[in-house]
C-alpha cells in the first residue's frame, strides 16, 4: 500500500541530491499514511528558487489533489514556470483543465499534463548559475518538455 511518507522521502532525496543548493527544506504534514501535505523549496548558490507543494491522497486515483511547482530566477524574482491544477479564471478552456503551466513571468498560460517534479528538479540541475558561469546544458523549456513527458 502506497503512503505519503513514501512519497516524501521520494521528494526530500531529490532535493538532497541537488548540487550548488544555498539552503533548503522540506516538511510533511501527514493526516494519516494515506493523506497529507508536502511543501518544499530549494534556493541555489544563483539565487534561483524552487518551491512546491503537493497535497496528497495516495489512495485516490490521481493522487495529487492540488499541486504547484514553481522556478523563479530569485526567491521572489521573475517566475521562468509554475506548474498547477488550481483550477482558476483563465484555465477553464485548456484542454489539460484544471493542470497547466504559468510562463513568462505568469503572463502565458499553456496546457500541460501534470509534471514529475523529480524531473523537474533533475533538469535544473543543468540550469543553475555557479560561480557566474551558466551551466545549461539545454533551455528550460526542453527541462520541462522532458518532465512533462
Amino acid at each position: 500500500m502506497a503512503r505519503v511518507a513514501d512519497r516524501f522521502l521520494v521528494l526530500a532525496t531529490a532535493l538532497d541530491t541537488m548540487p550548488a543548493v544555498d539552503r533548503k527544506s522540506i516538511s510533511l504534514d501527514e493526516r494519516d499514511h494515506q493523506v497529507g501535505v508536502i511543501r518544499g523549496e530549494a534556493v541555489f548558490v544563483d539565487g534561483s528558487c524552487f518551491r512546491f507543494v503537493e497535497h496528497l491522497d495516495v489512495a485516490a486515483p490521481e493522487q495529487r489533489r492540488r499541486y504547484a511547482y514553481e522556478y523563479r530566477r530569485r526567491p521572489r524574482g521573475a517566475l521562468v514556470f509554475r506548474y498547477d491544477n488550481v483550477p482558476h479564471h483563465g484555465v477553464e478552456g485548456l484542454e489539460t483543465f484544471p493542470h497547466h503551466v504559468h510562463r513568462d513571468g505568469g503572463m502565458t498560460i499553456e496546457c500541460a499534463e501534470p509534471p514529475d517534479p523529480t524531473a523537474l528538479l533533475e533538469g535544473l540541475k543543468r540550469h543553475i548559475r555557479v560561480r557566474g558561469r551558466p551551466s545549461v546544458a539545454e533551455p528550460v523549456d526542453e527541462l520541462e518538455r522532458r518532465a512533462a513527458g
